[in-house]
C-alpha cells in the first residue's frame, strides 16, 4: 500500500541529550561540589584552629621567654612537626636558662675571689700607713703577692673569655712532639723538684717526630695547668707522668698525651664538674693550695680551640689521669 517515514527533528537529538544526560550531570556535579566546598570549609577550619592554636602556644611561650620568665616551658604532646619545634623552644629556653644561671654565678665566683686577695691588700696598706707594721720586704713582699693573684686571676678570666667565644688570638705553627715535649719539660721540671715528685715523660721515637700544628705556647699552658693540678694532690714521693702515643679520634690521626698522677683521685660525684670555671673537687683548699678553680676551665678550652680534645679518668687513693688528643698534621717521617 505506501510506506511511513518517521523522521526526527534535526536538533532533537541535542534536546534529549542535553534533558537526559547534561542536565543531571550538571545538577549532581554542582551539588557534589557544593557539599565538597563545605565538608572542607569545615575541614580547614578545624585544621586551621588546632594548628592556630598551638602557635599561639608557642607565640604566649615566646612573649614570656622575652619578659625575662625563663622557667615557662611549652607542653610536648606529640612527635610532629609542632610537637618537635616546641621540644627545640623548650631546649632552647633551657640552654638560656643555664647561660643566665652561669652568668649570675660567675659574678658571685669573680666577687669571691677577688674578696680576699682585695681584704688582704686593704689590710696591708692601712697597716703600712697607721704604722702599725713597718713598711720592710716582708710587707712589699705580701703585697706584691696579693697583687699578683689578683692580676693572674684577671688574665685568666680575660683569656678563658676569649676562648669561649672563639674570639682568642692563636698563633699556630709547626712543631714537632718531641721539641714540644721538651718545652714543657723545661717549664715543670723545678717545680717537680721542689714539690719531691718524680716527673717522668715516656715519649716513644715514632711519636717524638710527629708534626703537629698548633700554638706552641697555648699548648705548653695547657700541660703545665694540668701538671701543676697533678702537683696539688698528689702527696710528695709520687710521680707525675706524662705518655705520648698515636691516637686515632674522630676520623683524624693524632697523638694522645697522657698526664697521670698517684695522688688522691677525684670522688665519682665531682667527675661531670671538674671542667667548671671556680670548682674545686676538695672544697677545704684556699686559693693557695687549690688554685683559682680557671687551669682546667682554661686547658679544656684551649685544647678545643685548637681542634684537640681532653677527657679523663680517676680512681680514689690511686690518681688521676687527664687523656690530650691533638691532631697531626704529619706522621713520623714524612717531609713537609
Amino acid at each position: 500500500m505506501g510506506t511511513f517515514w518517521l523522521i526526527p527533528k534535526a536538533n532533537s537529538l541535542l534536546e534529549i541529550t542535553h534533558s537526559f544526560l547534561l542536565l543531571p550531570v550538571t545538577r549532581n556535579n554542582l551539588l557534589a561540589a557544593f557539599l565538597s566546598s563545605v565538608i572542607a570549609f569545615i575541614f580547614a577550619y578545624l585544621v586551621s584552629r588546632f594548628f592556630s592554636s598551638k602557635i599561639e602556644t608557642l607565640a604566649q611561650a615566646a612573649h614570656n621567654i622575652a619578659l625575662g620568665n625563663l622557667e615557662y616551658r611549652v607542653p610536648v604532646r606529640s612527635e610532629e612537626v609542632l610537637g618537635k619545634l616546641a621540644a627545640d623552644f623548650n631546649t632552647m629556653a633551657d640552654r638560656l636558662q643555664k647561660d643566665r644561671q652561669l652568668r649570675r654565678q660567675l659574678q658571685a665566683d669573680v666577687v669571691h675571689e677577688l674578696r680576699t686577695p682585695l681584704a688582704v691588700s686593704q689590710g696591708i696598706l692601712d697597716s703600712l700607713e697607721s704604722g702599725f707594721i713597718p713598711w720592710d720586704s716582708n710587707s712589699l713582699s705580701s703585697l706584691q703577692e696579693e697583687i699578683g693573684r689578683m692580676n693572674r686571676l684577671v688574665t685568666d678570666l680575660h683569656d678563658l673569655s676569649k676562648a669561649e667565644t672563639r674570639q682568642l688570638s692563636i698563633q699556630k705553627e709547626l712543631i714537632y712532639a718531641g721539641d714540644l715535649l721538651e718545652r714543657i719539660e723545661e717549664s715543670f721540671q723545678k717545680t717537680a723538684k721542689l714539690s719531691n715528685l718524680d716527673f717522668l715523660v715516656d715519649l716513644p721515637l715514632t711519636e717524638r717526630s710527629a708534626l703537629l700544628y698548633l700554638d706552641p705556647d697555648r699548648t705548653v699552658q695547657i700541660f703545665l695547668n694540668l701538671l701543676h693540678n697533678a702537683v696539688r694532690y698528689t702527696p710528695t714521693g709520687g710521680t707525675i707522668r706524662i705518655i705520648v702515643r698515636f691516637q686515632r679520634e674522630m676520623n683524624k690521626d693524632g697523638i694522645e698525651l697522657a698526664v697521670s698522677d698517684t695522688g688522691t683521685g677525684i670522688a665519682p660525684e665531682h667527675m661531670p664538674h671538674i671542667f667548671d670555671r671556680f670548682y674545686r673537687g676538695d672544697q677545704s683548699r684556699s686559693r693557695q693550695t687549690g688554685g683559682s678553680g680557671l687551669g682546667l676551665a682554661i686547658a679544656k678550652e684551649f685544647v678545643e680551640l685548637q681542634g684537640g680534645k681532653i677527657t679523663v679518668t680517676s680512681t680514689i687513693g690511686k690518681g688521676t689521669t687527664f687523656y690530650v688528643w691533638l691532631p697531626v698534621e704529619l706522621e713520623a717521617g714524612l717531609e713537609i
